[in-house]
């Protein structure tokens, strides 16, 4: 989600109400310690009062967003930019969840969006978020591609041993030469001993990682994720650096 800055908009001192707090001061309120459940009704209430306010929609965009709820951050993201089509950080925002849901194109062309409103001055975050959803988009692609050509090895795959299993395919009813049947040539079966040797080693590789990572060693913010990704074999991706800490816009409710 992008930080901005707070939008002001001034009262005349006649009016003499400098104590009161709308449904949008109490939204920012909350969502600035934190109660996000409790900012997203103050939202909602400014943003039914104000459906043609385009701080508001990106206000309780940002308030789903926090609680996780992706699918109608966007929605409100995508209504604060309809409303106000110069909001960059609309667009900004409108790609963070739609790159949480996993919908890499779409985010692309919002974040593209979001760069030539910025213009000249340019944004840093918003370019590197482009670079790792193009990235992300050929792994996707390239994932794909691994899969229809294992599926279509398992396919073969599955032709020649149903070949194998016919009388006379192999010698012997499908027996293969040199081994038992389903047991490859030269290679006798694990004996019991054997596996449970391979599972103790493996066993005792996990803990020595995880007690690298004991939590009286180090206390840093992550490190469960970091040791969890490193048993899976997974590594760290773009995830990691999006979406930063948002801040509502700040719109009196005269």
């Amino acid at each position: 989600m992008k930080r901005i800055l707070p939008i002001l908009f001034t009262l005349p001192l006649l009016l003499g109400v400098s104590g009161y707090m709308g449904p949008t001061d109490k939204g920012n309120e909350a969502y600035g310690m934190g109660n996000y459940e409790g900012a997203l009704g103050h939202y909602r209430e400014a943003a039914e009062s104000s459906p043609k306010s385009p701080e508001a929609h990106y206000n309780l965009g940002n308030a789903y967003y926090r609680l996780g709820e992706y699918g109608k951050a966007f929605e409100e993201y995508d209504a604060a930019r309809k409303l106000d089509p110069k909001m960059a950080d609309a667009d900004y925002n409108a790609g963070d969840a739609l790159f949480r849901m996993g919908k890499y194109e779409e985010a692309l062309k919002a974040y593209g969006q979001a760069k030539s409103l910025y213009g000249e001055k340019g944004d840093p975050d918003t370019e590197y978020n482009i670079r790792a959803t193009k990235e992300r988009i050929e792994k996707k692609k390239d994932q794909e591609q691994k899969n229809q050509q294992q599926g279509k090895k398992d396919k073969n795959s599955g032709k020649d041993d149903k070949q194998k299993q016919q009388p006379g395919a192999g010698g012997q009813g499908g027996q293969k030469q040199g081994g038992e049947q389903g047991q490859p040539a030269g290679q006798p079966p694990m004996s019991n001993e054997e596996l449970k040797a391979l599972m103790d080693r493996q066993a005792n590789e996990e803990k020595k990682l995880r007690n690298y990572f004991q939590p009286g060693k180090d206390k840093g913010p992550g490190r469960e994720d970091e040791i969890e990704q490193m048993l899976r074999g997974m590594g760290s991706g773009p995830e990691k650096r999006m979406p930063r800490p948002g801040q509502p816009y700040v719109e009196k409710d005269w």
